[in-house]
């Protein structure tokens, strides 16, 4: 009975040291995908092209000029395109391409200018002035890609 139980405890041993092999990735052929989109909450687009050359994606948008940013990992390629940062991940089984921007929110804020103490003690404001503020907002999300025909 002892004899199984010392074969098994290297064969156990061996199985718990096994790392699984990475996925492969997967590979794109080159192709030409075009991306029109309103950003949201703005009345501003983005638009242009991602085209695919082996395991980088290189992109052209409007607005512009793009300039190529250094790569998070082999598999991704990142542009910034005047004020967005678009990327194109190539990690999953379909390409994916991200944006990242800021849009300008206008809020109000109410300032008192005025103060009282009442009969109870507490301070209460009597005259306020109200006034605008702006405000940088981050918007992201993914584009919508379209194989271009040509």
């Amino acid at each position: 009975m002892r004899k199984p139980a010392l074969v098994m405890v290297p064969l156990l041993a061996a199985c718990a040291t096994h790392t699984p092999e990475p996925e492969p990735t997967p590979a794109f052929r080159d192709a030409i995908y075009q991306f029109s989109e309103q950003l949201p909450g703005t009345d501003r687009m983005v638009a242009g092209t991602v085209r695919l050359l082996g395991n980088m994606a290189i992109i052209d948008a409007q607005p512009g000029p793009c300039r190529n940013l250094p790569a998070r990992n082999e598999r991704s390629s990142a542009y910034q395109c005047d004020d967005v940062l678009l990327v194109a991940d190539m990690t999953t089984p379909t390409l994916k391409v991200t944006y990242q921007t800021t849009k300008t929110v206008r809020e109000t804020k109410s300032t008192c200018v005025r103060y009282e103490t009442n009969a109870s003690g507490l301070r209460v404001c009597l005259e306020s002035k109200s006034e605008y503020v702006e405000r940088q907002v981050p918007i992201s999300g993914t584009l919508r890609l379209r194989a271009d025909s040509h």
